[in-house]
Parts: structure tokens; sequence; C-alpha cells
């Protein structure tokens, strides 16, 4: 990994380690390979940061909780919850987007199943004996 990617003019930037971690774009490994280097340790400021239960995380949170790295807290605790939330996050839009792709699929196979049933039921001008309606026989 390129850690220099996240230092310009000799600054390390938080906030495209926090967005690259909302994002996906850095893996746990080279999230604890930049927490264990010095150049980024010695950045770190702030006391960890209040945490909410797990059942409460959204993507308004997570929002909010990205921009801290600039002003609030920046520290391996900190870290390691953001990336603990974005893949939280990040989760519950996976499962929901199962849950619609699955009722989408249900809905579809009973309309077909209704229309299936429609082609092949007895036509409206016979009855069961194969006799119309009008008395004549097939």
């Amino acid at each position: 990994m390129d850690k220099q990617r996240y230092f310009e003019n000799g600054r390390l930037k938080r906030g495209s380690i926090a967005m690259d971690i909302k994002y996906h774009k850095i893996s746990h490994d080279e999230l604890m390979s930049l927490i264990s280097d010095p150049e980024v340790s010695k950045e770190f400021f702030g006391e960890p940061c209040g945490k909410i239960p797990k059942e409460d995380w959204d993507q308004q949170y997570l929002d909010k909780l990205s921009l801290a790295a600039v002003s609030e807290c920046f520290n391996k605790d900190y870290l390691l919850y953001l990336e603990q939330v974005a893949n939280g996050v990040g989760g519950k839009k996976r499962s929901t987007k199962l849950i619609v792709g699955g009722a989408a699929i249900v809905i579809a196979a009973a309309v077909a199943l209704l229309v299936i049933m429609k082609v092949s039921s007895p036509r409206e001008d016979s009855n069961i004996r194969g006799e119309s309606y009008y008395g004549e026989t097939r």
C-alpha cells in the first residue's frame, strides 16, 4: 500500500483516510498498517469518540462519524470504529437489496402463475363435459 497518498506537503490527510474507510477503498490490513505507522500515529488526537448501539447505525450516522476525523478525534479507536460502522451500514444496504430483490421475484412468480392458470383454464364458452353452452358437442 502506498501510504504517501495520505500525505500532502508533509501533512497527513485525515479526511482522505476517513473517506477511504467509509467507502471501503482501504482494506482492514491496510488500515492496520496505517495505524501502526509512526508518521500516522503521531497525528492521533482526541479521546475515543462516543459510540452508539449497532442497531442505530445508518447512513446519516456514518456520514457524521466520517467527518469527525477533521475536527473531533482521529485515533486508533476512532478509525477501527469507523471501519465497523462502514461495514455495518454497508451490510444493511446489502440486506435491504436482497429483501427487495426477493420480494420482486416472488411477485413475478405469482403473476406468471396467474397468467399460466388463466391461459390453461377451460374456455368460457364450454363446460366441463366439453359441450358448449349452446348444446353442441365437440
